[in-house]
């Protein structure tokens, strides 16, 4: 018995893996034109399409706060990117999760959060987020900070 076959539509979801600059382009009729440096890559200090420029100058630190760390992240925003909303703080390598894992939102820097004292050593990356959309974390400024 043969089953009939549906194309399958690709849903817009706020965490889903596809970036949303990608999920535009694979429903779009027509390409959306992105800026390009010389070599072909995308360039992240350029806004596309609504979406922010990259952060700068990220740092973390932490203190000690009985059994685990209170983690302050800094990071400059450029004043003049109206499409810059608010930023996302992501931890890659904590308790052995090697996805990065979302901790924190803020609209302007520093932010603060605890982590506990694991030991490990940790990739934090800070996202801009805008109200179209959000820079691309594969190209999101990262720091390190052990645990």
């Amino acid at each position: 018995m043969d089953f009939p076959t549906r194309k399958r539509k690709l849903r817009l979801r706020e965490f889903d893996a596809i970036s949303q600059i990608q999920q535009l382009q694979a429903t779009a009729r027509t390409p959306i034109a992105v800026s390009q440096s010389p070599n072909g890559t995308l360039n992240p200090n350029v806004p596309l399409n609504g979406i922010p420029r990259v952060l700068q100058q990220v740092r973390a630190s932490k203190v000690s706060s009985s059994g685990a760390w209170t983690t302050t992240v800094t990071f400059l925003q450029n004043s003049q990117d109206s499409n810059y909303h608010s930023a996302k703080i992501w931890v890659k390598g904590y308790k052995g999760n090697t996805n990065p894992t979302l901790i924190s939102t803020a609209s302007s820097s520093p932010v603060s959060f605890k982590l506990d004292a694991t030991g490990e050593t940790v990739q934090i990356i800070v996202q801009a987020c805008g109200n179209s959309g959000d820079a691309l974390l594969a190209t999101s400024p990262t720091t390190v900070l052990a645990l």
